[in-house]
């Protein structure tokens, strides 16, 4: 055969195959026309550049690769739409600091108060979604049988703790109407209706007040706080401060959105010196929830 015609017969060929593949598919059939070895060659060269340019697509579209989310048994009591709004939050130094010292109190056999279960009663209570009220309290009761995961709240059968005898006491006298002790001083009748009864620190050990402050609950109620107002930015809630503890948080609250109430702690060494009695926050808050277009809160623990 003729040089010329074997250049065209080269060509035509390397055209439809390449027309039927990839150019690389095309380049390496092409080399059908070499010898045994060098075609082996070839081919082996061939493979090896789609690895190579996946590798590269891959690293520039990813970039350096993530770790895993940080996971904690504790993520797991958080209902789920909590759950999601706080979820960066969990990848944060200061909450897996906490879930640290946490893991270590529960080795060292101390009893925390509340049982773990009902950490996050409050945000199982009322979901975000539906917060229009948020009483702030320190941390909870110390006592056995008194924390149930909702600040100021006990469980039915307990005695009444001061402060929420205080309390009570108030709202009587604003309101004009008592409050109903059938099922004593538990609260979720007002959770039900939105009021979320949130503590600044979540857990405590037995017998000793504050003891878990500064561990990194601070943080995570902080973030509570920030989702809700981000959350409720256009109709705004009501927050009510009790105490120099609560009313750190308020310089996080846009007060031109939202409602800001401040008063003394209503627990006996503080409301006697003043400032509790004849806040008069219960009727305020029901007036602001109507300025809001919200129904207002029945305090009486009736439903």
């Amino acid at each position: 055969m003729a040089p010329q015609k074997q250049l065209t017969l080269f060509f035509k060929r390397s055209a439809a195959l390449a027309s039927n593949g990839s150019p690389t598919e095309a380049f390496c059939t092409s080399t059908s026309l070499v010898s045994n070895k060098k075609r082996r060659s070839s081919m082996q060269a061939c493979e090896q550049i789609q690895p190579m340019e996946s590798s590269s697509v891959d690293k520039h579209e990813t970039g350096t690769v993530q770790p895993p989310p940080f996971h904690h048994p504790l993520i797991n009591l958080i209902p789920q739409q909590w759950q999601n709004a706080l979820s960066s939050h969990f990848e944060t130094d200061s909450f897996k600091s906490l879930c640290k010292f946490l893991d270590e109190e529960k080795r060292s056999s101390v009893t925390l108060y509340p049982p773990e279960k009902l950490v996050f009663s409050a945000l199982h209570m009322t979901p975000l979604d539906d917060v229009k009220v948020v009483i702030l309290g320190q941390d909870p009761y110390h006592q056995p049988k008194q924390a149930h995961g909702m600040s100021f709240s006990v469980p039915p059968g307990v005695p009444l703790p001061p402060s929420l005898r205080n309390i009570f006491t108030e709202i009587e006298s604003d309101l004009g109407y008592t409050v109903s002790q059938h099922n004593g001083g538990l609260l979720i009748p007002w959770a039900r209706q939105g009021v979320l009864l949130l503590n600044a620190v979540l857990s405590v050990r037995a017998g000793l007040a504050n003891s878990h402050k500064g561990k990194g609950w601070e943080e995570f109620t902080d973030r509570v706080i920030d989702e809700i107002c981000l959350k409720h930015q256009y109709r705004g809630v009501v927050f009510l401060l009790w105490g120099n503890y609560a009313k750190q948080k308020g310089s996080r609250i846009d007060k031109s959105v939202h409602v800001v109430f401040e008063a003394n702690h209503p627990s006996p060494l503080s409301a006697n010196r003043g400032g509790w009695f004849n806040c008069k926050h219960f009727s305020q808050t029901n007036e602001a929830l109507k300025q809001m277009g919200l129904q207002p809160i029945d305090w009486s623990l009736k439903s």
